[in-house]
């Protein structure tokens, strides 16, 4: 029955209208349409026995399809439920619009993906395909996956963001869901915009920037007013994502925009710390894609107008030609200070932010990989005896240093190379493996992790990833067999991603101890593996060291990051050189 309140009676008449909608679309299926109009939001529940899994949201009634989980349980797919108005025309380079209610029933059966070309595209042979264009700038879809379940109450919802250092991904990129199926959680997988048509900054009002984290933000806000139409707990959400994602989980604990709209979160491999994440004076950038695409750049609202103008394909390509050393630096277009902004989404830099307590007091989990840097030193493999000849040229392009002042890097980065050349003054395959787990990703993640400890009381969780098995992300780079647990390992068995080959047995019980972790955490309790609870991690970083599916052990932090170098040389702090070099910027 219907509860009194007026925010239900609201909703009621807004399920009431969809159905109808639906009913005169598709007069053949009226009970279907109506199938929900007995319920209020938090009752309704996808029936099991329906030819096509099927509810009505807010906005209009959805169906899906069913499949089948890893362990053989079923589950309701909906893939491509729009959450957002197309960001096309004059909703280019603008923040994210609601989406208006449609008319009759979604077709929820296909995955959308945001204008790109393969960020490694430029490092790998071309027989691979990775270089072509791809997706449409119509690209504002989320997923939803929930499994069929004997559990009464709300189940908890997780959201991924997926990765790709803010310049490729799309929602389900090396997310299997069918293994988190086997579990009673309802995942959520979204797009956003990528590259610069969703982080293009003119550092003013006209495109403060951050547009692809809003995207973010908007699908979260979807996620609240239409998760209970899937059976999910919107007062239990966790937000979670890997790479560019992890660090875009951390921006929503730094941003008003995203209060109250989750409640704990995750960030595998990286953090909003991490200095790829963020850019110093972005117009640079917006001024030479304009240039490339012939349009003027003295007066940011004509540059605006041009871009607008230009087809999306054209600014996702010429922003390729904007690499300096083949497929690096990765991150060109990224989240920004957006202060000029009517509403920033981030007032501040990170560090400072944390350093000032302006952080969301909720839970976060945070980590790294053994061998992070495999990825950056596989790609560059073939080329390290040029990288070390030309190392103040390439290593700014490495280090994604290059929106730090020459005068000042080139002497950083000489001692970057006589600190991480073990033998000889080259760095070796080892040896820049090293630099760039460090670099790229220890180091920031580790420094947030000691900030957000000192100025919240939620627990933070650490855990470092070092289990190798048969898959891995590292085999779709290299021919030979490297050992190691390179970059989104992990995401195979918390995920089901980057599945190559079918999972061993040792693999299944991996994944299963990583579903543990997940489940118990999303399900608001404290994370639990092996029969034993985690505990928080403290200014000394105490951590859980993942080796197998039967060892996970609780270490102090070894310094892993070189912490006291990176620290003497201060070319990975954006605060340091906002505050420093800010005249040569």
């Amino acid at each position: 029955m219907l509860g009194s309140s007026s925010e239900e009676l609201l909703t009621f008449l807004l399920v009431l209208t969809g159905a109808v909608s639906c009913m005169v679309t598709y007069p053949e299926d009226w009970r279907r349409c109506f199938s929900h109009c007995a319920y209020i939001p938090g009752a309704a529940k996808i029936a099991e026995d329906a030819a096509r899994p099927f509810t009505v949201t807010n906005l209009g009634p959805v169906e899906g399809e069913w499949r089948t989980s890893f362990g053989g349980r079923k589950y309701a797919s909906f893939e491509g439920i729009p959450y957002a108005k197309p960001p096309v025309g004059d909703l280019r380079f603008e923040e994210p619009q609601p989406v208006e209610p449609w008319s009759g029933i979604w077709n929820a059966t296909r995955i959308y993906k945001c204008p790109q070309t393969h960020m490694l595209a430029k490092s790998m042979p071309k027989e691979a395909g990775l270089g072509h264009y791809q997706g449409e700038e119509d690209c504002l879809y989320l997923n939803v996956y929930v499994p069929v379940t004997t559990e009464s109450k709300k189940l908890d919802v997780v959201v991924h963001i997926h990765g790709g250092a803010y310049v490729a991904g799309w929602s389900n990129e090396y997310l299997g869901e069918k293994y988190v199926m086997d579990r009673d959680i309802i995942l959520v997988s979204l797009n956003y915009r990528i590259g610069a048509l969703g982080f293009l900054s003119t550092e003013d009002d006209v495109v403060p920037g951050n547009n692809g984290l809003k995207d973010q933000t908007l699908a979260l806000k979807w996620i609240q007013d239409n998760i209970e139409w899937f059976n999910g707990n919107p007062k239990s959400v966790t937000i979670t994502g890997f790479s560019a994602g992890a660090t875009s989980v951390h921006f929503h604990y730094l941003s008003s925009y995203s209060k109250g709209l989750f409640h704990r979160g995750m960030s595998l491999s990286g953090s909003a710390l991490s200095h790829w994440a963020v850019r110093l004076g972005p117009l640079k950038k917006a001024q030479k894609l304009a240039t490339l695409l012939g349009c003027e750049t003295e007066n940011t609202k004509v540059m605006v107008k041009c871009l607008k103008s230009r087809p999306a394909s054209q600014i996702v390509i010429q922003t390729d030609e904007m690499h300096e050393v083949g497929c690096l630096p990765f991150s060109l277009f990224v989240p920004v200070v957006d202060k000029q902004a009517k509403r920033p989404f981030l007032e501040d830099l990170p560090e400072n932010l944390l350093k000032a307590g302006k952080v969301l007091d909720v839970p976060w989990m945070a980590s790294f990989n053994h061998d992070e840097g495999l990825l950056l030193s596989i790609v560059l493999k073939p080329f390290i005896r040029v990288l070390n000849q030309l190392w103040s040229h390439i290593g700014t392009a490495i280090l994604h240093t290059d929106d730090v002042p020459t005068s000042f890097q080139q002497t950083a980065l000489q001692k970057v190379k006589q600190h991480y050349a073990t033998t000889g003054e080259d760095l070796s395959f080892d040896d820049l493996t090293k630099l760039g787990t460090d670099a790229l990703m220890k180091y920031g993640v580790e420094r947030a992790i000691k900030l957000q400890s000192a100025v919240v009381q939620s627990p933070v969780y650490y855990y470092r990833f070092g289990y190798e098995g048969q898959n891995s992300l590292k085999l779709l780079f290299a021919k030979e067999k490297i050992q190691g647990t390179c970059h989104g390992d992990d995401m195979v068995y918390f995920f089901g991603g980057i599945i190559i080959m079918p999972l061993s047995d040792d693999e299944i019980k991996m994944k299963d101890v990583c579903l543990d972790i997940l489940y118990t955490y999303a399900h608001g309790r404290v994370p639990r593996a092996l029969d034993k609870d985690w505990t928080p991690t403290s200014k000394s970083l105490e951590y859980h060291d993942i080796l197998g599916p039967e060892t996970i052990e609780v270490k102090s932090k070894s310094d892993h990051a070189d912490t006291d170098f990176w620290k003497q040389i201060m070319i990975l702090d954006k605060s340091y050189l906002q505050a420093h070099v800010k005249d040569e910027l």
